[in-house]
């Protein structure tokens, strides 16, 4: 296959992945194909046993020599047990061959899957968090398995060629004058189905768009199923869904129509070839009716073998951008990747973290969502971030946990600059509770120890009493009560308050609530604020809200609007400024 297929690309990175497999795999395919080619051979002295002329009897010489270096009688019973022996051989290696190639298969598959979230994790989080939810959820699943799909194709395909290549030499062997038409026709097959490739990997790439559109349209579906229903427009939803589920099958559909295009064709070209070598064979070279008859089954089952390596070379080929799309992804984490240095230890967040200048932008070519951030937080202190939607905040959460990195400016922990080489440790120290909680679908004590494998019962139950959980201690199966998926059998209060409880859980150094209480009603927010409330000097806070009563008793309060820190202060020193941004936030919510 031309390079421009992706098919040395493709080749190196199999062959790469563990050469000793493939390897192995190749030596089985091939004792298979030879030994399936002296079983064919057999039936020459078999026909010639029977009383079938087999011409001047070299196909009877050289199995005689055989037999009598092996100190055997040659007869029909010798000639039968070899013939069964060889069969029985070629079936033990066609089955280890089969086991070595999806061993092969899945391996390579797994390991790519593998790679990639491990990629993904390693990102930096600003490339991370521009990917499309939907097309990287596709890419590790559906382009995947269709990866999968292209290495079975390509298994199959040396299978294919192995035997057609085997079957050819048999053909030879019993006729070189004969053997010209086929090479005749092996000559001019490549450039049919190098364009037939080019073809199916066309429209591969089809269906790849195809695929990610339909992932991107469930996404949609099921996150705005709720909202339909409630407007009346369950029709609408659905069928928006079903018109991107008809343009994929219509995609699909091309392609084997494709295949079904060039499948006819080659069936009709191989019957042509066979009735061609037969007549040949009967009014040309006069051949033995033995070798004639050796000559048709060889031909007779090499034309489906020949018809497989154009079917598995266009599967082949239309899987085939799945696997690009996959290394696209892959180049683009690594790009991204979080360099691997040393590890360092954390500073413990005895006296500050200082914000001193700091901006930062998700999108290169986009505006600064931080611009010059100046702000200093004491340890053990609690800190309160508000502001407008869109004014940076949770941005600015994101930077104090170490995810992100200031483009300009600096943070520093108690005296030490947070660079690149610290940030992981530095996100050891710190817990983030953000407004959408994760819960894995599993039990409560499964969720709590994600973040601390080795916490006991007693440390699960201090960091719940904490966090005012205590509803999990009237729950029926207490700990061990599963939450349903995303957290769905607990109510929205719970889920926050299981979600803190894990945050404390791990004793941080910094604890980041981004909205905590947004979306919640007056009873549950009532229970956070209790909760903030009791961890005040226990820990360093910094709670990012967008309703005001979550921060009547913060220590100190942040006002930002586009990306900066506009008024800094105490409740009451900020209320009671006459044309403060603050000032105009309380007015507003009619709180003060």
């Amino acid at each position: 296959m031309p390079p421009d297929y992706g098919f040395r690309r493709y080749w190196r990175a199999l062959w790469g992945w563990n050469p000793w497999r493939i390897g192995s795999a190749s030596v089985l395919l091939a004792a298979a194909a030879l030994t399936d080619g002296f079983a064919l051979l057999m039936l020459v002295p078999l026909l010639a046993m029977a009383g079938i002329a087999a011409g001047h009897g070299g196909e009877l010489n050289w199995l005689s020599g055989t037999f009598r270096t092996m100190g055997v009688k040659p007869g029909l019973p010798a000639v039968l047990a070899l013939f069964i022996g060889l069969v029985g051989v070629r079936a033990l290696l066609s089955g280890r061959r089969d086991i070595a190639m999806a061993q092969l298969r899945l391996g390579f598959v797994d390991d790519l899957r593998n790679r990639t979230f491990i990629a993904l994790t390693a990102a930096r989080w600003r490339v991370v968090m521009l990917l499309k939810a939907s097309d990287v959820l596709q890419t590790v699943t559906g382009e995947i398995d269709r990866v999968g799909a292209a290495t079975l194709a390509f298994t199959r395909l040396c299978l294919a060629l192995a035997m057609t290549a085997i079957h050819l030499a048999v053909a030879i062997w019993v006729s070189p004058t004969l053997a010209v038409p086929v090479a005749v026709a092996a000559v001019l097959l490549p450039p049919v189905l190098f364009r037939a490739a080019g073809r199916a990997r066309h429209l591969g790439r089809r269906t790849q768009h195809a695929n990610m559109a339909l992932a991107a349209s469930a996404a949609e579906f099921l996150a705005g199923l709720r909202v339909a229903k409630s407007y009346g427009r369950e029709g609408h939803h659905a069928r928006s869904f079903t018109e991107t589920v008809d343009r994929r099958r219509a995609e699909r559909l091309d392609f084997i129509r494709n295949q079904a295009l060039f499948r006819g064709g080659f069936d009709v070209a191989g019957a042509l070839l066979l009735g061609i070598l037969a007549w040949l064979a009967v009014r040309v070279a006069a051949l033995p009716a033995a070798q004639t008859v050796l000559l048709v089954v060889v031909v007779g089952r090499m034309m489906p073998l020949v018809s497989q390596v154009n079917q598995t070379l266009l599967q082949f080929a239309n899987a085939l951008p799945a696997y690009e799309r996959v290394m696209a992804l892959l180049a683009q984490c690594a790009e991204a990747a979080e360099p691997d240095m040393p590890a360092r230890r954390a500073p413990a967040l005895d006296r500050d973290l200082r914000l001193e200048g700091v901006g930062f932008r998700y999108d290169e070519a986009g505006a600064e969502t931080l611009a010059g951030i100046d702000l200093d937080i004491r340890a053990r202190e609690t800190v309160a971030v508000v502001g407008p939607s869109g004014a940076g905040k949770t941005t600015l959460a994101d930077l104090l946990a170490g995810l992100v990195m200031p483009e300009r400016g600096r943070v520093v922990i108690d005296g030490v600059v947070l660079d690149e080489a610290l940030m992981r440790a530095w996100r050891g120290r710190t817990a983030y509770v953000p407004q959408d909680v994760f819960l894995f679908h599993d039990t409560i004590r499964a969720n709590l120890a994600w973040v601390a494998e080795d916490a006991d019962e007693a440390a699960m139950r201090e960091a719940l009493d904490l966090a005012a959980a205590d509803f999990v201690g009237r729950l029926p199966a207490g700990l061990d009560t599963v939450v349903g998926d995303r957290g769905h059998f607990l109510s929205g209060g719970e889920r926050q308050r299981l979600a803190l409880a894990r945050a404390l859980l791990r004793r941080p150094a910094l604890l980041i609530l981004d909205e905590a209480t947004s979306a919640l009603d007056g009873d549950n927010e009532r229970r956070i604020l209790d909760a903030i409330a009791r961890l005040r000097g226990r820990t360093t806070l910094v709670v990012i809200a967008h309703r005001l009563s979550t921060v009547r008793g913060a220590d100190r309060i942040a006002v930002m609007e586009r990306g900066r820190v506009v008024e800094q202060g105490g409740w009451d020193d900020l209320a009671n400024r006459p044309d403060g941004r603050f000032r105009g936030m309380l007015d507003r919510d009619d709180m003060r």
